[in-house]
């Protein structure tokens, strides 16, 4: 979406020239070939992708309420800081993702335009206040993100789960999870279709590859595993390819991957890889 910097430095300028004069859309892009560093064309293109600006029923090019927002500032480099920030909380772009990680991490994975953006925009070099609460702002709004990305999947795979077990065992499973967080468990299901005894599922998902994907259990869920560990298992699901694939994994084979208790300390939560338990081939294709 942000082809360059001079993109953005365009559309400070469109913004200034609409603080005190109007231009109609057919107009800005009819008259002029160049726009700054940047086209016409890229400049009205990307503001309007961005919100930033509109075309009235007059066909006036009018700034936004973003827009505005994204263009303060007293020069350049702080208007850009700006755009940046506005761009980041408004559209959520696939770099961003790198925030949270650290600049100089971060950094390291930018694509060289938006690198020379941020350099532009003073965010690469001296370490001072205004850059530290500007990158603490914009790692945060990338922190929601991805957590409000982890509820969905997450809750993905516990309906699936729910939509497999009704399959497996001909009973509706109860859908514990949502009831409660401190079960220590997502669903109640029935060991099968014969034999109604109570089996207690733990659900995980991700969006990752099986190469990469790790679960995450707690210390709760540890605990009442290892309490009923011949009712207890793992629904395990991955929805990096087109087709869902479930892995079922059992509480002892996850439970020999959890930390111990030493001395005063205890540990709350850990990243299992997916990998440590189970195996590509074991896994259940369930389409959607």
């Amino acid at each position: 979406m942000i082809r360059s910097v001079g993109t953005l430095y365009a559309i400070q300028d469109l913004f200034e020239y609409l603080e005190e004069h109007s231009i109609a859309k057919d107009e800005f892009l009819g008259g002029f070939s160049k726009y700054g560093t940047s086209t016409a064309q890229d400049v009205y293109d990307t503001a309007t992708q961005l919100s930033w600006v509109c075309t009235a029923e007059s066909g006036q090019i009018v700034p936004t309420l973003i827009g505005k927002e994204a263009h303060q500032g007293i020069d350049r480099p702080a208007k850009l800081r700006c755009q940046l920030a506005k761009v980041i909380e408004t559209t959520h772009p696939i770099w961003a993702a790198l925030l949270p990680k650290g600049r100089s991490e971060a950094i390291a994975g930018f694509p060289e335009e938006i690198r020379q953006c941020f350099d532009e925009a003073f965010l690469l070099g001296e370490v001072n206040d205004e850059v530290v609460s500007w990158w603490a702002r914009s790692a945060g709004v990338m922190r929601v993100v991805s957590q409000g990305v982890l509820v969905v999947t997450g809750l993905r795979g516990e309906r699936k789960t729910l939509s497999f077990e009704e399959r497996r065992t001909g009973q509706a499973p109860h859908w514990q999870g949502f009831e409660s967080a401190y079960a220590g468990y997502d669903v109640l299901s029935a060991r099968d279709a014969q034999d109604p005894a109570a089996l207690k599922i733990e659900v995980k998902a991700s969006d990752r590859s099986f190469r990469y994907a790790q679960i995450h259990v707690t210390e709760h869920e540890w605990i009442t595993a290892t309490n009923s560990p011949e009712s207890y298992i793992f629904h395990i699901w991955l929805f990096d390819e087109p087709q869902p694939r479930l892995f079922v994994v059992d509480s002892s084979t996850v439970t020999a991957h959890t930390p111990r208790n030493q001395g005063k300390g205890r540990w709350r939560n850990t990243a299992i890889p997916l990998s440590a338990i189970t195996h590509p081939s074991q896994a259940i294709v369930v389409p959607d």
